[in-house]
């Protein structure tokens, strides 16, 4: 998540903010309203990231990329080389694509895991 190779960390945090909206973790949800806090934005978009990202005021580029997440995390049989070609349509390169599939991979797995163990946020 830390390292920049394809994404910036903050978008790589805003797939995880709406990922785990998604998946309504109750664990990757503050986590990640704090992380996206720390990095400056504010947490009325944070929050609006994780309800409904589709309202948020982000840049259309980005916002297709958020929609490409939802889709892989929603219907991830539905998924088709047309919507790479999209993005790469778009301007996001493979590595950013990568990049959106691993964050996006990463937070399914990880909303099940600390809801599977009944996790909760500690920031102490």
């Amino acid at each position: 998540m830390n390292e920049e190779r394809g994404l910036p960390k903050i978008i790589k945090e805003q797939i995880a903010r709406v990922v785990s909206g998604i998946n309504m973790s109750s664990y990757c949800l503050p986590a990640h309203l704090e992380i996206l806090g720390r990095m400056g934005m504010d947490k009325s978009l944070s929050r609006r990231l994780s309800i409904d990202y589709k309202s948020a005021p982000l840049d259309p580029k980005v916002m297709e990329l958020l929609k490409f997440c939802e889709k892989l995390t929603t219907n991830p049989g539905d998924m088709r080389r047309a919507d790479i070609e999209k993005l790469h349509e778009l301007g996001w390169n493979d590595a950013a694509i990568f990049d959106a599939v691993l964050v996006t991979s990463l937070y399914a797995c990880a909303n099940r895991f600390s809801s599977g163990l009944g996790l909760t946020p500690d920031f102490d």
